[in-house]
Order: structure tokens, then C-alpha cells, then sequence
């Protein structure tokens, strides 16, 4: 056998390979095996019906509880959110609560958003409105990128005094110093950026393309805040 066709055969090996590694059987099989973001390649797939799958939502939950399982905070944050709706599974509040706040000890804003409004409403949680706009305020720009947040910054704006708001504040530091949190970056679905932390006065938090892996369905852009001082809110 000549060079030439030795050669060729190896390309055609290696395009087999590239071919399979991107077919969804290949996925299934990483994702049965452990990996979080072929589970959540998966789930999402299940979720919208794309992919080549039939939509199932309770096949979708399925796959993002194995990734949250896992320690990702997207699958938790997801996990959390359908557990909150009742989509894929029974409603359960305590349920939704738990794995809201594993995302939100991750510093997923969206998760962060929803502890809030848990917090201010007594909800799964004791209510508390200082603990509601501590985790505001940690939520940050993607807070005040949702009509929720826009609103429930204002509710606490108005129900909370200013030393209440001070002492909000002071425990979004201390948690941020705990966590070893500057400031963070979020995609513009709301899942935190990997990499180091924007310094504070960097700028509004950098929008990265989501590959399908980070996708939750139902997020929505992150925005910055214009005028307000970074870390301040509500």
C-alpha cells in the first residue's frame, strides 16, 4: 500500500471521527458518561425539539437534573426554574427553592434574581427584604435587564430604609469576598462567563455567544445599567 493511500485512508479516519464526535448518538454517549455540557446539549435539544429529537419536556428535565446533579449551575438554575413552573415535572416549591439557591452560591444571576423575589415574597425562604435586595444586588446588570428586577428594585427601594439598604449592601460584599468575587461577567442568557472577574469600573459586563450547551430556554439578554454605580443596587 502505497504512502499516498495510507494517507488517504487516515483522513477518511479522522473525518469518520470528526463526523461521529458531532451526531447526536455521540452526545447521548458523553452525556451518559458524566459530561455536563453534552447533558445540557441534550436537555436543551429535548427542550425545544430541535436536534433531531421529539420534544419532551419531561425527558429534558431529566438530562438537566443530571447536569445540576453534577454541579453545573446552568442545569441547576433550569432544574429550579421547572421545579418553579411545573414543566417536566410536579411543582415543588421547596424543590425549586434548593436548587435556586446551589445556582445562586455559583453566582448565576438569574438564580440570584430568583431568590430575590422568593425572599421578598416569603416564598420556599423566610421573607426578608434585606436578604431579597442583598441578592439583588448581586444579581446585578442582569437584574435590572428583566422587568422583574426593574420592579422588584423599586418595590425594595421603597419598603426598605436606607440603613436597611446599607446593611443589604454590606452582605453583598462580604458575600462577594467569601466567594472571591470582584465582579462578574454574564453571557447574554444570564450564565456567568469562566475566566477572571471584571475589575469594578470595567465596563458593562462583556455578551459572549451561547453555545447550545449554556442555552436555557426562556432567558433572556443581559443588559447593563446606565448611570448606576456598579455593585449599588437597588
Amino acid at each position: 500500500m502505497s504512502n499516498r493511500v495510507r494517507m488517504g485512508l487516515a483522513a477518511a479516519g479522522v473525518a469518520l471521527v470528526l463526523a461521529a464526535y458531532f451526531t447526536s448518538d455521540w452526545v447521548w454517549l458523553k452525556a451518559r458518561l458524566g459530561g455536563n455540557d453534552s447533558q445540557l446539549v441534550l436537555a436543551y435539544a429535548y427542550a425545544t425539539g430541535e436536534g433531531g429529537v421529539e420534544k419532551d419536556d419531561a425527558e429534558a428535565f431529566r438530562w438537566y437534573l443530571r447536569a445540576a446533579e453534577g454541579g453545573d449551575p446552568r442545569g441547576q438554575q433550569e432544574v429550579a426554574r421547572r421545579y418553579d413552573e411545573g414543566l417536566g415535572v410536579e411543582r415543588n416549591s421547596d424543590e425549586a427553592t434548593r436548587w435556586y439557591q446551589a445556582a445562586a452560591e455559583q453566582s448565576h444571576p438569574a438564580a440570584q434574581l430568583a431568590l430575590a423575589r422568593r425572599h421578598r415574597e416569603g416564598r420556599g425562604v423566610p421573607q426578608d427584604n434585606v436578604r431579597a435586595a442583598m441578592w439583588l444586588i448581586l444579581s446585578h446588570d442582569y437584574a435590572l435587564s428583566q422587568p422583574e428586577g426593574s420592579e422588584l428594585r423599586d418595590a425594595l427601594r421603597a419598603e426598605l430604609d436606607e440603613g436597611q439598604l446599607a446593611q443589604a449592601r454590606a452582605l453583598a460584599a462580604e458575600w462577594r469576598t467569601a466567594h472571591g468575587i470582584v465582579m462578574r461577567r454574564v453571557d447574554k442568557d444570564g450564565n456567568p462567563i469562566e475566566g477572571p472577574p471584571a475589575e469594578p469600573g470595567a465596563g458593562a459586563p462583556a455578551e459572549a455567544g451561547t453555545p447550545a450547551a449554556a442555552k436555557v430556554p426562556g432567558a433572556a439578554p443581559a443588559a447593563a445599567s446606565p448611570g448606576k454605580p456598579k455593585g449599588e443596587q437597588p
